[in-house]
């Protein structure tokens, strides 16, 4: 991540292993009857694109700017100001564990989640899933079970919470 900002995966085993039965006549807990068949048809598509845009961009983004490598991101913009990168930097030989101590696990895991959450309303990249949207005010159907399975997610993880 700090040198290269890839990471590559392979989800097609998973993917097949956890949504392949979209005809399981079982209702899903937590959503309306309304949404049932239309998560249960496109779940595994949504996942795949959160799990996508969370692993690729998610983690493999995030590099940590330096003050004594000022130049190699001279360029760089903060795509929501604009502005070139102005710093706070980290200190030299700083990593993202030495940066954040013992939260850096799940500060690294919601900020790949939160990645995949934010960019799944992009039609741009909806499209590289092979997802077209034909007008960009619609919601989308994959965006929208991404972010019911999200809730969802969090819904059933209340029963491990102490």
């Amino acid at each position: 991540r700090q040198s290269e900002g890839f990471k590559n995966v392979s989800l097609g085993n998973v993917l097949a292993a956890s949504y392949g039965a979209k005809g399981s006549p079982k209702p899903v807990t937590f959503l309306q009857a309304d949404d049932m068949e239309l998560y249960k048809n496109l779940q595994g598509e949504a996942f795949e694109v959160q799990v996508g845009v969370h692993e690729l961009l998610g983690h493999g983004s995030g590099k940590l700017f330096m003050k004594e490598e000022l130049s190699s991101f001279k360029d760089i913009v903060n795509p929501l100001t604009g502005d070139k990168v102005a710093g706070p930097f980290y200190a030299n030989g700083a990593t993202w564990d030495t940066t954040f101590g013992k939260m850096a696990s799940s500060y690294e895991e919601c900020r790949a989640e939160s990645t995949g959450i934010y960019l799944c309303l992009e039609k741009e990249v909806l499209a590289v899933f092979g997802h077209a949207v034909d007008d960009s005010s619609a919601v989308h159907d994959i965006t929208y079970i991404n972010w019911l399975h999200m809730a969802r997610a969090g819904l059933l993880g209340l029963e491990f919470y102490t």
